[in-house]
């Protein structure tokens, strides 16, 4: 298994893609970004991604299946009581971010949670895909 302090050059190149880790990290929160966010965000992304195509890969592969299991868990959740307001710390995305990356996908899909809320990730975090497609075509560097 890779370590979490790979120094690598795919590595240097996971990291730049934080800032998309912690925009659709709100996607598991009860919060919503501003239209100011939005254009910061995008134009961070910008700077690392060179289409939506390739946002949109990265946030429905490794993103959502990151969150596959949560979002298995929220789910039913979500109607028996209102979620926090809350983000998560830099820090814990960017551990979660190299767990992720440090084994195969296929081995995370043998959880069967994870199977289970993979669609549920994929539901949950469209609007946020949505709006942040928005804000980076429209917004220039």
């Amino acid at each position: 298994m890779k370590s979490c302090i790979d120094v690598s050059r795919e590595a240097k190149e996971r990291e730049k893609q934080h800032v998309l880790w912690e925009v659709m990290s709100y996607t598991w929160a009860d919060s919503t970004l501003t239209e100011q966010e939005l254009r910061t965000y995008s134009r961070a992304l910008r700077k690392v991604f060179s289409s939506w195509k390739d946002i949109n890969r990265v946030a429905t592969t490794d993103i959502c299946g990151a969150f596959a299991v949560d979002s298995f868990l929220i789910f039913p959740c979500m109607f028996w009581f209102i979620m926090p307001d809350w983000q998560y710390d830099t820090e814990y995305l960017k551990q979660r971010r190299c767990r992720w990356y440090a084994r195969p996908k296929w081995l995370y899909f043998c959880n069967p949670f994870r199977v289970l809320g993979y669609p549920i990730a994929l539901l949950m975090s469209w609007p946020a895909r949505r709006k942040l497609k928005t804000a980076f075509e429209r917004y220039e560097l």
